[in-house]
């Protein structure tokens, strides 16, 4: 891996049985770590996984973590239990549309 290569490592989990949000029956957690450092890139709790993969994809293209800029990752690796729900070549088809394009 070259230390430019950004890759992402996704995952995806429900914890409705150990945490509660109100007015939602179910809870997942998505999580973006950076595979280079093991920096969170992005994080989000959503009713499913899409929209806590949709949050976590958001904020690891929008807002740096720690020395690390954000963007798109060249590769994306999930593990066995995640949903594959956005393409590592197009994470922004995670984002909410608002019609303009991240920056």
């Amino acid at each position: 891996m070259s230390t430019e290569e950004v890759i992402w490592i996704v995952l995806a989990r429900d914890v409705t049985g150990t945490v509660r949000v109100a007015d939602q029956p179910r809870v997942t957690v998505a999580l973006i770590l950076d595979a280079g450092t093991g920096l969170v890139r992005g994080v989000s709790v959503g009713e499913t996984v899409r929209p806590g993969l949709r949050g976590a994809a958001h904020a690891a293209l929008e807002s740096p973590a720690g020395p690390l800029p954000p963007g798109p990752p060249a590769r994306v690796a999930f593990d066995e239990a995640t949903p594959r729900r956005f393409s590592p070549r197009r994470p922004r088809r995670c984002l909410p549309s608002t019609g303009r394009e991240p920056t």
